[in-house]
């Protein structure tokens, strides 16, 4: 029986956000394989791909997303093929570049409470 190929089954960490780019941390501890991502601007979707990059168990990968515009919300989606099967789409997430100089915004801070 063949099996449906499985979704990307990991850590997605997103950092280092510029005005025109951010930073993707990609971990599995199971899975080895070709990952790419989608992404683009929230209000039009995903437009543009990565290009494949190989993914080994256990080993983080650092995909780099640059020339976005500043101050905008874009959606992603991380894709992954095992070694010799289809890539699986993975659901939709978001992120929004660093904002404009003197713009105000929200953030929150979690912490263990059971320190």
């Amino acid at each position: 029986m063949i099996g449906t190929p499985a979704a990307f089954n990991g850590s997605v960490l997103l950092g280092a956000p510029s005005s025109d780019g951010i930073v993707v941390k990609l971990l599995s501890s199971d899975q080895s394989g070709t990952v790419t991502l989608d992404y683009g601007p929230a209000s039009g979707g995903a437009s543009q791909q990565t290009t494949a990059t190989a993914l080994t168990a256990g080993e983080p990968l650092t995909v780099p997303l640059t020339g976005l515009a500043a101050d905008t919300a874009y959606t992603y989606r991380v894709n992954f093929a095992p070694s010799g099967a289809s890539a699986t789409a993975g659901s939709s997430a978001g992120f929004r570049t660093a904002r404009r100089a003197g713009s105000t915004f929200t953030f929150t801070i979690q912490a263990d409470s059971h320190l």
